[in-house]
């Protein structure tokens, strides 16, 4: 339990202040929760009882918040194959403690240092592509794409921002 210090076994109760009055809706806040860091990484659970003199207490509101401060991890899952047909096919994998939200995938010319995207096609600045992201971390990335030489760029996201490293897989698209 957080007693606005620190950690402790105990249960322990902490005073939030008002943020603002309104009503039937009153708004709390508490500024003085742990830094996040690789200890404090995970889901937490706040209660909060709304009272007022002379009265019972309500019943409390219980909300789930986490703190995550661990890097999601992103791979390509293809095989030795690094030459394509007219497209390229591409499997991967995000994993995180929680949960990785989505991956992004960033197509480079080796030929011609110009960024690839599906519709313009070559263009100057990098361009983030979208996969499909499966509950089970599995993504799939399959488009057509002109004779070259590539690297395919990946970076992995959690719900808390954190980002995986960079993980690169060059290919060759040929006729």
């Amino acid at each position: 339990y957080w007693n606005g210090v620190n950690w402790q076994t105990d249960f322990v109760q902490v005073s939030a202040g008002l943020a603002s009055r309104g009503g039937q809706l009153t708004e709390w806040k508490y500024d003085n929760m742990p830094a996040p860091n690789d200890e404090t990484s995970g889901r937490f659970v706040a209660w909060a009882w709304a009272f007022a003199p002379g009265r019972d207490f309500a019943r409390p509101t219980i909300r789930q918040f986490q703190y995550d401060t661990t890097r999601p991890e992103v791979s390509f899952l293809v095989e030795t194959k690094r030459q394509f047909v007219n497209a390229v096919h591409l499997l991967g994998h995000a994993a995180d403690n929680v949960g990785a939200e989505k991956v992004t995938l960033v197509f480079r010319s080796l030929d011609t240092g110009q960024y690839w995207t599906p519709g313009p096609g070559f263009v100057n600045d990098p361009v983030e592509i979208e996969p499909e992201l499966a509950p089970s971390g599995r993504w799939v990335y399959h488009w057509d794409m002109p004779v070259g030489k590539f690297t395919a760029m990946a970076i992995a996201q959690d719900g808390s921002g954190n980002e995986s490293r960079p993980e690169f897989f060059d290919f060759e698209i040929v006729d």
